[in-house]
């Protein structure tokens, strides 16, 4: 008879003397931090019968609705009446031989679905959820002067999780005179970590890491509009059949200015900006935000001469919110000798609209021969006259203007929420567990391995075999997973530099990094644990206290600034702070902003130095398992109570090996039989001084806590 069974809708699934359903259970593993790990069963076959067929939904007969195949199924792991995957989920592999093949996991693998979520965005284009998908839309503002200046302040920081950050971006800073357009936003990791809490629908505990609880993400490159944001607000309208104006008889004429109207929509390729800034009344387009815009003009127009030259000019006169006006963009003159047609066009880049502000085109057109003057014109023609075309164009540019509408997330690198998640881990040294019965995470540092020894559970009397022979048979390896004599945790390399003068980076190959010892001498002398998609980061050459993002170098003579990309980074806040005064048409603020770094000499402060902080502080566990490894292979008898919600963070002691172990896989339990369970030796190094655990009898653990289950 089976003890794991399997429910699906609260009923059991038909197993069979085939079927072997054999999980495996493992919360993330402490030897391999690249990764996230899960609890599962491997694939394993239930036999056809009606009551599988229905609970499957007919999988192996067809592709209806009700199927199980294509998708994940809610499934409950029992054994022996004890619930060890409640929440498991079930797959439908195939089907062959007359028997369905599944597979069941659980654990770690509901919460990494969640951030792994494939979205549509508003570009119409879809993949796996990043960082940029998250909603910030509650910090919202315009991109202004005064709104920077209220969010430089460091109290900002300190309440809402994110502000302006004040930091050397490789162009000289007189901290007197700051641009507030030269500061980029910053946000903390414990905000997106909260933020992607709730969007997964997962809630999680306090992580307990002074580091993580201070660590933030800045601004790298200047975000702009969102190409949708853009196209929204970009147009080309055209002329009409009802207003052409057709003055052909020559007469003495005086120069002659008129308003384009350019209104046509729907034909000819004219078309209004979905966000109808062009109002085809007033032939005017008006800036709903603030923002820059391209504009382009053309206009025919055919000239009657007797007995002078003329000309056309077009341009574009910008009518301010303010009701000042001014020209933004002004055509060179066209010029003719004889009758016919002309074509008169102008354009310009980068001109700032403020929210409000109202473009409209005209036309200039003027006798130039002094004296009497005598000419006639047409404009104004609907369609192509003489195979000129008549348009007023205006392209919103994703460049973000001054007041213009400034979204957080669009600040943010461009990273999958899982590799972020994975990030933390790395940084925070977590060993995250997801909840038997709810949506929550539990995360652990895994140096509770080390501080929870005087707790540690006593296996001793689980042991299949009571005691070490060297006649049997043993599994047992001095080294596991892909280590060498240094385990590296790296930091990306960033090419990004400080001049034209290479090789000279913004931080040498190497900083920041740090690695584990291992003094094996039969192990490869490097091997990496992980790389870190972000970028190490010195402080200022030129500022103090101020972090190095490099977004400018110098040019190739040296006498101007160019723009570089550089990797994301990571920096610290611990509460120091500088006076700046902020300077904008005019207008002087002083602020005291809040000050971020990379890393720090005070053994007191988090610091993102993988060699000083990072790996003895939050990887002691690891460090703990590399020295003389000992990975064992041993065999207990595990209860169903054993194994449901296992705390892999807790330690085992074994009285026969004589040593504390970490519980890294519990191999297809089964109740019925030993079980194999692979354990990482903690040296003994890197251990308090103990009393052996167990010696009074019947008291699991030392800390002299009853467990009667634990015992056969």
């Amino acid at each position: 008879m089976m003890t794991n069974e399997v429910l699906v809708a609260g009923e059991l699934l038909d197993l069979d003397a085939e079927t072997q359903l054999l999980p495996t259970y493992q919360a993330n593993d402490l030897t391999k931090p690249e990764s996230i790990q899960s609890d599962y069963a491997p694939e394993f076959s239930v036999p056809f019968t009606p009551r599988n067929h229905r609970l499957l939904g007919q999988a192996a007969y067809g592709t209806s609705s009700l199927t199980r195949a294509y998708r994940y199924t809610e499934a409950v792991l029992r054994c022996a009446g004890v619930e060890t995957m409640p929440r498991a989920l079930l797959l439908v592999m195939g089907a062959e031989g007359g028997r369905y093949q599944l597979r069941l996991v659980g654990g770690n693998r509901r919460f990494v679905d969640a951030l792994s979520e494939v979205v549509t965005r508003a570009d119409g284009t879809q993949g796996e959820k990043t960082l940029r998908d998250l909603d910030f839309s509650r910090f919202d503002h315009n991109w202004s002067a005064e709104n920077i200046a209220v969010r430089l302040q460091a109290g900002h920081f300190a309440s809402v999780g994110w502000g302006y950050l004040l930091a050397d971006r490789g162009k000289p800073l007189n901290l007197e005179e700051v641009s507030p357009y030269e500061l980029y936003p910053t946000v903390s990791a414990k905000l997106i970590w909260r933020q992607m809490l709730a969007e997964a629908g997962f809630t999680a505990n306090d992580w307990a890491s002074p580091l993580l609880d201070a660590l933030e993400v800045p601004s790298v490159a200047e975000s702009g509009l969102s190409e949708a944001f853009a196209k929204a607000r970009t147009g080309n309208l055209g002329i009409g059949p009802d207003h052409e104006q057709d003055k052909g008889e020559s007469v003495n004429r005086p120069d002659t200015e008129l308003d384009i109207p350019f209104g046509l929509t729907g034909q000819l390729g004219h078309v209004n900006s979905p966000n109808g800034n062009f109002d085809p009344v007033a032939f005017t387009y008006t800036a709903d935000v603030a923002c820059y815009v391209d504009v382009d003009v053309a206009l025919p127009v055919y000239f009657r001469l007797s007995n002078s030259r003329c000309s056309a000019k077009v341009y574009v006169d910008c009518i301010r919110a303010n009701g000042q006006v001014g020209r933004v963009v002004d055509g060179e003159r066209v010029e003719t000798r004889k009758d016919g047609w002309i074509w008169a066009q102008a354009s310009s880049t980068r001109i700032f609209l403020a929210a409000g502000d109202q473009l409209k085109a005209k036309v200039q057109l003027r006798g130039l021969d002094a004296g009497f003057p005598v000419w006639g014109y047409r404009a104004f023609v609907y369609g192509t006259p003489n195979g000129y075309r008549n348009y007023f164009r205006v392209t919103c540019t994703q460049e973000l203007a001054p007041g213009g509408p400034m979204r957080l997330q669009d600040w943010l690198p461009d990273l999958k929420l899982l590799d972020f998640f994975k990030v933390l881990v790395q940084l925070g040294g977590l060993s995250p567990q997801v909840d038997l019965y709810e949506d929550r995470l539990q995360l652990t540092p895994t140096r509770a391995l080390l501080d929870q020894v005087p707790q540690a559970r006593d296996w001793t009397r689980k042991r299949d075999a009571p005691a070490v022979h060297a006649h049997l048979p043993r599994s047992l390896s001095f080294d596991f997973g892909s280590y060498g004599q240094r385990n590296y945790l790296k930091w990306a390399e960033d090419g990004a530099a400080l001049d034209n003068k290479e090789p000279a980076t913004t931080a040498p190959q190497g900083y920041g990094d740090g690695y584990l010892s291992c003094p094996d001498q039969t192990l490869p002398p490097e091997a990496v644990l992980a790389t870190l998609p972000f970028a190490a980061t010195l402080p200022s050459p030129r500022l103090q206290g101020l972090p190095l993002l490099p977004l400018y170098r110098e040019n190739s003579d040296g006498t101007d600034y160019e723009r570089q990309s550089i990797v994301p980074r990571l920096l610290v806040r611990a509460g120091d702070t500088t006076d700046v005064v902020l300077l904008a048409d005019g207008v002087s603020t002083p602020v005291t902003a809040g000050l971020a770094y990379f890393a720090s000499d005070d053994p007191l402060r988090p610091s993102l130095d993988a060699s000083t902080y990072v790996l003895p502080r939050n990887w002691a566990a690891l460090q703990a398992m590399l020295p003389e490894a000992r990975y064992l292979k041993e065999q207990y008898r595990l209860s169903a109570a054993d194994v449901a919600g296992f705390d892999f963070t807790t330690p085992i002691w074994d009285g026969v090996l004589g040593d504390f172990f970490a519980v890294t896989r519990i191999v297809e339990h089964d109740p019925r039989r030993a079980t194999v369970v692979e354990l990482a030796r903690l040296h003994p190094a890197y251990l308090l001084p103990l009393p052996v655990p167990g010696e009074a009898p019947g008291f699991e653990f030392y800390g002299r806590e009853f467990s009667p289950t634990e015992y056969y």
